[in-house]
């Protein structure tokens, strides 16, 4: 019996949260996560981005997975509640925290 990479790494069944899901490296994680069958949202300022993102992601991984875009701002504990508050009500929980966000500050 050959054992396929793809099987050892297998992420089915856990969820997986990515801060800045919905910038150019957050969605390449998001897509690698996808890949591997982990449940993925997709977190960042523009909730409108990180929404569309999560419905590209579930058509093009399908049914074996599942996505949600959450508004997460990481200077607002506000937001960061409600971001967890989601997943807790969609996925019951979190096993992966990818922190990819920035505060969009450079050389502060």
């Amino acid at each position: 019996m050959t054992i396929m990479l793809k099987d050892l790494f297998s992420l089915k069944n856990r969820t997986a949260l990515v801060t800045g899901g919905a910038g150019y490296l957050g969605l390449a994680i998001c897509e690698a996560l996808a890949e591997l069958g982990a449940n993925v949202v997709i977190a960042s300022r523009d909730s409108e981005k990180c929404k569309n993102a999560a419905i590209a992601l579930q058509n093009a991984f399908g049914s074996d997975i599942r996505t949600i875009g959450l508004r997460l701002n990481l200077l607002e504990p506000e937001s960061v509640a409600n971001c967890i508050q989601g997943v807790e009500h969609e996925f019951g929980g979190l096993d992966i925290l990818v922190n990819n966000a920035w505060s969009g500050k450079k050389n502060s």
